[in-house]
């Protein structure tokens, strides 16, 4: 990761990054405010779902933002795609030209032309497909949409998809509610893949899904990033999938993050104490390990009225005044390495092993 990038504030001009980096979020954003919002715990009516998030993702690499429910994690990701508006902060995407364009500031006329370079896979794969359409026309719809209408080319272009899923050409007639979750999730890849993008944003794509039909989902995002270049983003809150699939994670935590790099650095040496946390609690094969007792306690905080300082002392056993009052800063404290929090390097926290358990 790039150290100075992550440290450019909030500008109009596009940074300057590597040519690697084909997705840059700078201090992105999102506030939620009401007048509902005062009567939820909120001193100010803001609900601060999303709060300066940076990272960026790498061409052909897959970052995994990970927390617990409803830490901004999928908030994130609708920013980035715009079915969201950002409250601030900038989201600089690398097109096929080269360009660096800022998704946050962009237009929605303006965007319908990049819409093919980034697509979405959603978490339910029902509920993201049209049950009243057939399976061809789900994956052919982004096609016709961006000018492709012939139907010879149109049906061979979605059974060469279909076939590259996993599903087979004869599926093209029917419709959503006759597959099996795994089945409708291939589905959505296809629609997702129809126009060749460069980045896909996976907003928990496999956790509605049996464990068995998880396993060949994500065998099937690595076999795709392997033969198209692929980027993802993964949102997910499974740390054992996060381990399995990711090159670089991200740990949120009500609205922040707390930590970020390198995936066998972050799960071998967590720096922050919440991702100590979220370590400890993935399950053990073995029945005859012990659990490791977590350092949390007490309740997530609220984003509608975070805590003074850093928003996890409540929960964390090793804080001090300085935690309970002055917020940390987000910063670069070892080469790729990202954390906020004022003991990062005092502290000498547990971590797990990167191969697969």
């Amino acid at each position: 990761m790039n150290a100075a990038a992550l440290q450019i504030p909030v500008q109009s001009k596009p940074p300057i990054l590597p040519e690697d980096v084909i997705l840059s979020v700078r201090a992105l954003t999102k506030h939620f405010g009401s007048a509902d919002a005062r009567g939820l715990g909120s001193h100010d009516g803001v609900i601060r779902a999303v709060d300066e998030v940076s990272f960026d993702v790498y061409r052909g690499k897959t970052l995994s933002l990970v927390g617990e429910s409803g830490c901004g994690k999928t908030t994130t990701a609708r920013c980035i795609m715009r079915a969201l508006q950002p409250s601030g902060g900038n989201v600089w995407f690398r097109t096929s030209g080269g360009l660096l364009v800022d998704l946050a500031a962009s237009t929605l006329q303006a965007l319908r032309p990049l819409r093919p370079e980034f697509q979405m896979v959603f978490q339910d794969p029902y509920a993201s497909l049209n049950p009243r359409m057939s399976v061809y026309e789900i994956v052919s719809e982004p096609l016709v949409i961006n000018g492709i209408t012939d139907r010879g080319q149109l049906e061979q272009r979605v059974a060469l998809l279909l076939e590259r899923v996993g599903l087979q050409r004869s599926h093209m007639t029917r419709y959503p509610h006759v597959f099996s979750g795994g089945q409708r999730q291939r589905i959505g890849i296809a629609r997702a893949l129809a126009l060749q993008p460069r980045l896909i944003v996976a907003d928990e794509a496999v956790s509605a899904l049996d464990v068995s039909v998880q396993a060949q989902i994500l065998n099937l995002f690595l076999d795709l990033q392997d033969a198209f270049k692929l980027s993802y983003l993964f949102v997910a809150h499974d740390l054992g999938i996060v381990k399995h699939v990711s090159d670089d994670v991200g740990v949120m935590y009500v609205g922040q993050m707390v930590e970020l790099g390198a995936v066998e650095s972050v799960f071998s040496h967590p720096l922050h104490p919440y991702t100590a946390t979220l370590l400890a609690s993935i399950p053990k094969p073995d029945p005859k390990q012990r659990q490791r007792a977590s350092v949390a306690r007490g309740e997530v905080a609220s984003p509608r009225n975070p805590p003074s300082g850093c928003y996890f002392h409540p929960r964390c056993g090793y804080a001090t005044a300085q935690c309970r009052s002055i917020r940390p800063q987000w910063q670069e404290v070892m080469p790729g390495r990202f954390v906020r929090c004022h003991r990062a390097m005092e502290l000498n926290l547990q971590g797990v092993g990167t191969c697969a358990p």
